[in-house]
């Protein structure tokens, strides 16, 4: 925010003018003119490039804001999409920060990918971008570039910064286009307009010309024009010392009092920078992480494959021994080694499964017969009389697209759990209810319920609190969950049981 001018150093109005018109003859004309020119056109030609800096800034810091992926998922219709408002927010937030007029994001062939103020739908051609064809040429070769000043819509002129966005292999693949006033010409032409008028009086009554004037006048014109030109080189942002109580010390102090706004945006726009770059920094850690996780996810898996063959043939060669061998006791004991091996197989097998990125073959799926199916699987009423299951299913249900052998795992794994927390036996439920655009799935028991201790580890693998458990079951159901774009909430109370409640979208976008 712009500080007032403290009254103290208000200029004392018309004591130039009064010199003018005591001391200096019709030479001061000219020299006042040359002089001024010569000040407005440099200064024009500084605030320019200053501008033209301050807009390919803003550029470069929205295109290392942006993530790339993101940007390159924008396809025409997506302006209602969650990943849309999103990116939509972060430049708004900066178009809010830096005071532009606009920022928007465009393809080689100038259509619109985002466009802060919504005005022009994502595919559309942004025709004023035909204007500034030889600037862009060099955007799409790595630079960045700024437009010349042309007049928009409302009379007033504007200028536009360009900078290029990379994707994650270093390639062009768009661009960012930040809009903004160049409201300082307003400035420069009421002034210039001032001192034309003051020339042309002075024309009419000055006499001689005196080489007080070139000194009181030029001298600390050519100081603000050095300062100006100056501005922005090695981040040095100069200021005049003219002490004096005319005009020319008024304009020598609202010259310093822009210094000033223009080195504190200067910093605001460069602690803006590094965050985004520290944020940036963190990402990349983040990734190569998930990198070397999924190399190591790779290599178990290799082992896992290269266990499991071995564990085929002990498997095989153990059925037949158990085929051969007649004494009772020996044949129990392959009858141990056989269940061993199979308890083995299982482990790897899960262990595989839990390694393996779910690829999901979605088909509409009837999920009330494919429930009743995952009961059947655990429960009958030979291996399970003491449990008491209750069951609530809508009476009309559409098909959903999920990938029904994946599902039907995951919720096998919830029904086993529930029936293991009861070895006793007890109350085993499955209700269904549907709250659009989800279908909710509780699976609830009256076991013994889950210590608060171990609630936020149920899903991390390896995780078990059963003796003989592997602790990959819930993970491996919550990662098809995951896949599927639902989620599971577990609500339990030790000694009282556990409610596992599978939230499953019922339509799915189109890819």
């Amino acid at each position: 925010m712009r500080e007032p001018i403290p009254k103290s150093i208000e200029p004392r109005r018309g004591r130039l003018l009064w010199r003018v018109l005591s001391l200096y003859i019709p030479l001061l004309m000219g020299i006042f003119a040359l002089s001024g020119w010569f000040f407005f056109h440099s200064t024009q030609q500084a605030l320019d490039a200053e501008l033209s800096k301050r807009l390919t800034s803003v550029a470069q810091v929205v295109a290392s804001t942006l993530n790339p992926q993101y940007v390159s998922r924008i396809q025409p219709g997506d302006e209602g999409s969650s990943l849309y408002r999103l990116l939509i927010s972060d430049i708004n937030r900066i178009k809010t920060a830096t005071r532009v007029k606009d920022i928007y994001v465009f393809d080689p062939r100038n259509r619109v990918l985002l466009d802060a103020d919504e005005e022009t739908p994502i595919g559309q051609e942004y025709l004023l971008l035909k204007l500034d064809q030889r600037e862009l040429e060099g955007v799409w070769k790595g630079g960045a570039a700024t437009s010349t000043l042309y007049q928009g819509s409302d009379g007033k002129l504007y200028k536009s910064g360009y900078a290029p966005l990379r994707d994650g292999r270093g390639l062009i693949f768009a661009a960012v286009g930040v809009e903004a006033g160049a409201e300082f010409l307003d400035v420069i032409v009421k002034v210039r307009r001032q001192m034309l008028f003051i020339a042309l009086f002075s024309a009419f009554i000055a006499a001689a010309a005196s080489v007080l004037l070139v000194r009181s006048i030029v001298t600390p014109l050519n100081s603000l024009v050095m300062a100006v030109e100056s501005i922005g080189q090695n981040e040095a942002y100069p200021k005049v010392d003219i002490q004096r109580s005319d005009e020319i010390g008024y304009l020598g102090k609202r010259f310093n009092a822009m210094v000033n706004s223009l080195a504190e945006k200067d910093r605001l726009l460069t602690e803006m920078y590094q965050r985004e770059k520290d944020r940036a920094d963190v990402l990349q850690d983040e990734v190569r992480v998930k990198e070397r996780l999924a190399a190591l996810g790779e290599m178990s898996a290799g082992i896992a494959h290269e266990i499991r063959n071995p564990l085929g043939a002990i498997e095989g060669f153990t059925e037949l021994l158990e085929r051969r061998v007649t004494d009772p006791a020996a044949k129990e004991w392959v009858r141990e080694i056989l269940l061993e091996v199979k308890n083995l197989n299982r482990i790897v097998t899960q262990f595989l499964t839990f390694v393996r990125e779910p690829h999901l073959k979605l088909e509409p799926t009837d999920m009330i017969t494919l429930t009743r199916a995952a009961i059947d699987a655990v429960l009958t009423t030979e291996n399970h009389p003491k449990i008491r299951l209750a069951t609530h299913f809508p009476d009309k249900l559409p098909p959903i697209p999920i990938d029904a052998d994946l599902l039907k795992q995951s919720l096998v794994n919830l029904i086993q759990n529930g029936v293991e927390a009861m070895p006793d036996g007890g109350d085993l439920g499955i209700h269904f209810e549907t709250k659009d655009p989800w279908l909710l799935v509780a699976i609830s028991d009256s076991g013994h319920g889950i210590e608060k201790n171990h609630r936020d580890r149920l899903f991390d693998p390896f995780f078990t609190t059963k003796k003989e458990g592997t602790g990959l079951g819930l993970a491996i159901t919550h990662r098809i969950i995951q896949a599927h774009g639902g989620k599971i909430d577990v609500d339990s109370l030790s000694g009282k049981g556990s409610c596992f409640t599978v939230w499953l979208p019922m339509k799915r976008d189109k890819p």
